[in-house]
């Protein structure tokens, strides 16, 4: 494939040629546009000056979200306090009692097996 791309030039009117930066070819340096991206909230120029047949079409996925502010907070806030009373179905409850101890898995081994 030849290095020259799109290079045609006119003898009366004499214009640059420039190379591509993505594909490396030469072409008129007219015909070169800036590649674009998305950065941020905007488009921002790469730095890459490309043919038009190979720019890549800026992708909007790489925008930065736009969220929500938060919001105000209440002014003289009153949080609800709950009392320190149990529910009647807990006043008498196996997990309120104070002397029970815990008891472990146990032993997983039948008494009398070697278990080697």
């Amino acid at each position: 494939m030849s290095t020259y791309y799109n290079s045609r030039v006119n003898p009366k009117k004499p214009d640059a040629s420039a190379r591509c930066d993505r594909s490396g070819l030469i072409c008129m340096h007219n015909e070169l546009i800036q590649q674009m991206e998305f950065q941020g909230m905007g488009l921002v120029w790469t730095g890459l000056w490309v043919a038009q047949e190979f720019a890549d079409k800026p992708n909007p996925a790489l925008m930065s979200p736009i969220l929500k502010t938060d919001p105000w907070p209440v002014p003289n806030p009153r949080p609800w306090q709950a009392p320190n009373i149990p529910w009647s179905n807990q006043a008498n409850s196996a997990w309120n009692n104070q002397n029970q101890q815990f008891v472990g898995w146990g032993n997983w081994a039948v008494e009398g097996t070697n278990v080697d």
